[in-house]
């Protein structure tokens, strides 16, 4: 959970699991995945449906605007089929390497809107399949999110409730560890927005989350935190805002981690966003976080961070955007706090071909310089860390609106990342280079 920013924009709050504080502000995106044959026959006949009422002139029918309407509730199903090559599926792991995988999707959205109100329900299912190590990779998740959002008052004077709830089942992603189980999460989130007038904006969130586990009490968790900001417009185009946090994260009392992972965080962060021309803006942001562990047995970790973002339109079908962060990131080897110092710019362009084709160009360049001390040896002797990584990023995507909802994307991914003194540390090579290429075809919302 952690405090971003929409890009050139005011500040939004948003909760993450990720304990590393502004650590990203793009926000990620879900990769849904199945393997079942028979859905996968299902979803070949839909899409053969679809594309024979676009080729043949098939007459209109709902699926021709991307939704169903009954009254004012609208049901939106979205499907998509991805198949993407990776040629590294575990870059910690050299014993596994390349593979193919093939991805469905299936999701149901439902919104209600109530006058001045909304009530809305989304189901999502994915499940990945790996032609070699689907033992290893394969997972299953589903997912039943609910949100009502109500608007009172008129005018420059009004305030938003909005009530979050959303309950997931799932498998322990990859990464988390080779004795899968399975998880439950129940995530609750109110928010509170509030306008005064045309030049101030309070918003206050409540951020409630239970992390379930069937076969490990040890990872069982809760966490609780408090979320606010404040937007002020100094000028008509220029604004200032304020936000911080405080969380909570609490382990089940009969787990033997109990006394070294509770911990509490707090953060502080401020900004300015501004508009210098009909075609640039930008913003920059700063803050600073304290996370304590309640057992004395670790250190307090401190951390802070500035961003940078610049935003170009070069013209209406052409933008560049210009992301600079830089600030120290929590990194920790066994009771050892390990921080690293980021440095990191990224560069995007976007340009839209035609009304139905727009790509995208990216390259990022992150230096990660690490300080501290590590245990070397069964003695559990200390000697400086000198460790620091080169990570380079290159990507490019192409999407085709083929209809309003239906839509075709290629994408490609190239990763190199280098990595500096951990020769002494045999068994850890963070060296590698990947390179994933996907293509999708999806039904949209």
């Amino acid at each position: 959970m952690a405090l971003t920013y929409e890009r050139l924009g005011n500040l939004k709050i948003e909760e993450k699991d990720d304990e590393v504080f502004f650590h990203e502000v793009f926000s990620m995106k879900q990769k849904w995945l199945i393997k079942e044959k028979p859905i996968r026959c299902c979803m070949a006949l839909i899409f053969f449906l679809l594309f024979a009422y676009s080729v043949l002139g098939i007459p209109k029918t709902i699926w021709a605007i991307g939704n169903i309407h009954f009254g004012r509730i609208e049901i939106n199903p979205g499907f998509s089929i991805k198949e993407t090559y990776n040629n590294d599926v575990d870059t910690s792991d050299p014993d596994i390497g390349e593979d193919l995988i093939t991805s469905l999707s299936a999701g149901l959205q439902i919104k209600w809107p109530l006058r001045r109100h909304l009530l809305q329900a989304d189901w999502s299912f994915s499940s990945p399949y790996h032609k070699k190590y689907g033992d290893q990779w394969d997972y299953k998740q589903y997912k039943l999110a609910t949100m009502g959002q109500f608007l009172f008052g008129r005018g420059g004077k009004n305030f938003e409730l909005e009530l979050n709830h959303s309950y997931i089942q799932s498998s322990d992603a990859p990464e988390l560890g080779e004795n899968r189980q399975k998880r439950q999460e129940h995530h609750f989130t109110p928010k509170l927005k509030v306008n005064i007038k045309d030049n101030l904006r309070l918003d206050l969130s409540y951020n409630y989350r239970e992390y379930t586990y069937e076969e490990d009490v040890d990872d069982t968790h809760k966490q609780d935190g408090f979320l606010f900001s404040m937007n002020i417009r100094l000028m008509p185009k220029t604004s200032a805002f304020i936000a911080g946090q405080y969380r909570k994260i609490n382990y089940e009392e009969d787990d033997s981690r109990n006394n070294s992972n509770d911990s509490a965080i707090g953060a502080l962060s401020m900004g300015i966003h501004w508009e210098a021309t009909a075609k640039l803006a930008g913003q920059i942001s700063g803050g600073y976080q304290k996370k304590v562990y309640e057992s004395n047995q670790r250190d307090s970790i401190y951390t802070w961070t500035v961003m940078v973002d610049l935003v170009h339109r070069m013209s209406d079908d052409t933008k560049i955007t210009l992301g600079i962060d830089r600030g120290e990131r929590e990194y920790s080897y066994g009771d050892y706090i390990n921080n690293y110092t980021l440095n990191k710019i990224q560069v995007t362009y976007q340009h839209q071909l035609t009304y139905k084709i727009g790509t995208s160009l990216g390259y990022t360049y992150e230096y990660d310089d690490y300080q501290g001390k590590i245990p070397v040896d069964e003695l559990d002797e200390e000697r400086e860390n000198n460790r620091n990584d080169t990570i380079k990023v290159i990507d490019f995507g192409l999407k085709y609106q083929i209809q309003e909802w239906f839509s075709t994307d290629l994408n490609y991914t190239y990763k190199y990342r280098g990595s500096k003194g951990y020769e002494y540390f045999t068994e850890h090579d963070y060296d590698y280079t990947n390179q994933i290429i996907s293509v999708s075809l999806g039904l949209l919302f």
